[in-house]
This record gives C-alpha cells, sequence and structure tokens, in this order.
C-alpha cells in the first residue's frame, strides 16, 4: 500500500513537472509534414507564423498560418490562401505517461480542428515538439510543428 501511494505521489510530481514546462507562450518555428515514404517538406513554407499559448488553469490558444498569409501589416492577400489559417482555443490536459497533450476545443476557425485533439510531445531545452497523425490526399502523414519559448 505504501509502495502504491510513493508511486502515485511520484506520479502527480511528474505531471505537475511537465505542466509547468508547457506554461508560457510559444513561437511557431517550423511545421513539417512526415510522409509514410519517408519524405519531409514543410506544409506551407519554409516560415510559418504562429503562437501557442498555454496557462497553469489549463487553457489554451492557439493560432498558425503561412508566412504569406499574415494580414497584419495591412496588405491583401489572394483568395487562395485565406483557408490557409489554423486558429482555435480551449482546454488542455498532459498524460505524461504516454507523452501526449490532449487539446479540448471549444471553438475554432476550421471543423477539422475540433473536439478532443491528441498531440504527442517533446520538451528539450526551451522547445516543444508536437506531432499530429492524419491524413494527406488519401494517405497517412505526421504533421510535426516546433515551437520555441518565448516566455513563461
Amino acid at each position: 500500500m505504501i509502495v502504491s501511494l510513493v508511486a502515485c505521489q511520484a506520479a502527480a510530481v511528474a505531471q505537475e513537472s511537465v505542466q509547468k514546462q508547457f506554461v508560457g507562450t510559444w513561437e511557431l518555428r517550423s511545421l513539417m509534414i512526415h510522409a509514410a515514404d519517408g519524405s519531409v517538406k514543410p506544409l506551407w513554407d519554409e516560415h510559418p507564423v504562429g503562437r501557442l499559448i498555454y496557462d497553469a488553469q489549463g487553457r489554451m490558444f492557439g493560432l498558425l498560418m503561412p508566412e504569406a498569409r499574415n494580414q497584419a501589416d495591412g496588405r491583401t492577400i489572394p483568395e487562395a490562401l485565406q483557408g490557409d489559417v489554423v486558429g482555435y482555443y480551449g482546454t488542455y490536459v498532459i498524460d505524461t505517461t504516454r507523452q501526449v497533450v490532449t487539446h479540448r476545443v471549444l471553438a475554432s476557425v476550421r471543423a477539422s480542428e475540433s473536439g478532443a485533439m491528441e498531440r504527442s510531445y517533446v520538451l528539450q531545452d526551451g522547445q516543444l515538439t508536437l506531432t499530429a497523425r492524419g491524413t494527406r490526399d488519401g494517405a497517412p502523414v505526421a504533421y510535426v510543428l516546433t515551437w520555441r519559448r518565448l516566455e513563461r
């Protein structure tokens, strides 16, 4: 009984430690598609823009797009780029045993980002790598997003 209590306490401490590492603002550095044939290429371009924010209360927000889609400077963009944006917010839960963060979406700009979305994670040296499994053109792919910490 004491052994299981100690194990539960250790798991809770590990969970809290990982959650603290997630909390803060992250800047998107790359978004790559890894195909089943071993090929790797950027989803949009070499310099996507984005922010991902996790808070200590379990809330999160994410917005990302290709650099050419960013209209912050007031320019207009071609109609073809209008749909190239991912934006949603909600809550998150971390499973340290599986090394998975689950985003539970409350509002989104696209139906493909809805419900509970699982991402495997790696936290290392101020960098967060999230990997999402999916399909593209009918084939299985992994979307690998690399984020750099901006602040806590």
